[in-house]
């Protein structure tokens, strides 16, 4: 491989770091604004998980023992896409394990759930729908200290967990001038446009680019970011590694929501963050943020910061609370938004 080549290649690995580390780091924060807005829901969708991996090993695995070590960690995110296809009425599409290449509708197809495994699936789907993702990983945020070795020495995230169809893949835009989805074979004009035998993966958008509120460019970026999205989300979910201009179209458009923070240094902050939002989630009590601080103490990150001397007006203790107001922002809003940088003196080996 020529030097060109091998510049190209490192380039190219970097944005796809990138772009998976600013969908991990979305992921936990949406993981954490589902957990302070759901009023009870995440326990009630705990017991919807274990009735589901019940009813799934029981009615439908036993009669697949062959197929059964395919839904090892995907036995919840077959049951909802399954359910998901059905409601839109797709019959045909598969839903691909990442590492085996078996596809997990295939024993479900044709199988009639009862009502009472409906009305928990319905329930799943509000929630994926609402939150981004399956609801075994809304469920399972990243302990911290847990993510300190990827954070602190690899210097490289875990990869992002699976993304649902949510509601964020509708734009933000007048709704008589842009509206877009899915394209299914139905009785009705669509379907010449069309071939039937793609379906599955097209997607349409019908603009009225003479009405008063028409703007090209919004209607362009709106576009622009779905289409970025979707194929990322059929690529990474099947395996397949995007191409060089759908990388850099992805990166970029995930850094203009993000605002910015996408290095190592920026990673250290966001944990050091999510680790004091989490100590006092946990704890259920109105103390105040600095002194929650103390869980720094015993954590990976204790090096990074002089906990025992966080003096009033210090330099360290204003750092430290932008980093935690700016977390809890991001929670918030369920975004990346730009957060302070810890230096790479700072971090030691980053």
């Amino acid at each position: 491989m020529n030097i060109n080549n091998l510049k190209i290649k490192k380039l190219f690995e970097e944005k796809a770091k990138n772009a998976r580390g600013i969908y991990f780091w979305e992921a936990e924060y949406i993981k954490r604004k589902f957990l302070a807005e759901s009023n009870g829901l995440d326990l009630i969708l705990k017991k919807c998980i274990i009735d589901i991996k019940k009813y799934l090993r029981e009615n439908i695995l036993s009669m697949h023992k062959d197929k059964e070590s395919n839904y090892e960690n995907y036995e919840i995110k077959a049951m909802q896409m399954e359910y998901y296809y059905r409601f839109i009425g797709e019959k045909e599409i598969v839903f691909v394990h990442p590492d085996t290449g078996f596809d997990l509708r295939e024993p479900l197809r044709g199988h009639s759930f009862p009502e009472e495994i409906e009305e928990k699936l319905e329930l799943m789907y509000i929630a994926s729908y609402n939150y981004h993702y399956f609801v075994d990983d809304l469920l399972s945020p990243w302990d911290m200290n847990e993510l300190a070795p990827y954070v602190l020495e690899m210097d490289s995230l875990p990869h992002p967990p699976i993304l649902h169809f949510h509601k964020d893949l509708t734009p933000e835009i007048d709704k008589e001038v842009y509206r877009s989805g899915f394209a299914f074979p139905c009785a009705n004009k669509i379907d010449v446009l069309l071939d039937k035998k793609r379906f599955s993966s097209s997607y349409v958008a019908l603009v009225d680019f003479l009405h008063p509120n028409f703007n090209y460019k919004n209607v362009l970026e709106c576009f622009k970011k779905q289409l970025c999205f979707l194929i990322y989300c059929h690529k990474e979910n099947n395996n397949i590694q995007l191409t060089e201009d759908e990388l850099e179209d992805l990166v970029n458009t995930l850094k203009s929501d993000a605002g910015g923070g996408f290095g190592s240094g920026y990673s250290c902050s966001r944990a050091v963050g999510l680790l004091v939002w989490d100590c006092r989630f946990a704890s259920k009590t109105k103390e105040s943020r600095q002194k929650s601080y103390s869980i720094i103490k015993n954590s990976p990150y204790k090096r990074h910061y002089d906990v025992d001397n966080l003096l009033p007006d210090s330099a360290n203790l204003r750092r430290l609370n932008r980093i935690c107001e700016t977390t809890e922002e991001c929670i918030k809003e369920g975004k990346v938004l730009k957060i302070q940088q810890i230096s790479k003196y700072d971090v030691g080996k980053i």
